[in-house]
């Protein structure tokens, strides 16, 4: 499995930490072999890697142009390409993800919301993991991930 992760460079509060650290453990748990996807910038991508690290994921690393890069060590780390660009391609190469905003509602701005949005017009699943840890699953009608085929340049078929 292929998971995405788009979060606030302002790093997860104590709460979005733990929760996030239990949901991509019961995700390796379904999904043994799993790879986790992140933009390496600093705050939430960076603990968020760490986490990854620690369980046990492959790493593929998404870095952007911009001057908040974090420069983590995955296991793969792709060309580094503008910020929005970066957070369509986290999404095209994964089959959901999980989101970890400063906000606790929806904002029209920033780049964690710009990834939401694009990942719920993508039809993923999105795990958003509010401030306050509480999560809410955005679940499109229907995906078989099984049949979901993943192209070398990253687009979906």
């Amino acid at each position: 499995m292929k998971i995405g992760f788009t979060g606030t460079r302002n790093g997860m509060t104590v709460e979005q930490n733990e929760e996030v650290r239990k949901l991509l453990s019961e995700f390796l748990d379904q999904y043994p072999r799993s790879e986790f996807h992140h933009g390496d910038c600093v705050g939430a991508d960076t603990q968020a890697h760490e986490i990854a690290k620690e369980l046990g994921y492959k790493i593929i690393i998404h870095p952007s142009t911009h001057n908040t890069r974090a420069w983590n060590v995955g296991d793969y780390i792709n060309t580094p390409i503008a910020p929005l660009k970066r957070n369509k391609h986290i999404v095209n190469e994964t089959q959901f993800m999980v989101a970890t905003p400063k906000e606790h509602s929806e904002a029209a701005y920033g780049g964690t919301w710009h990834a939401i949005r694009y990942a719920t017009n993508k039809r993923r699943d999105v795990f958003i993991v509010w401030p306050s840890g509480n999560i809410t699953e955005t679940k499109p009608d229907y995906v078989d991930y099984n049949l979901m085929e993943m192209s070398v340049d990253g687009n979906n078929n």
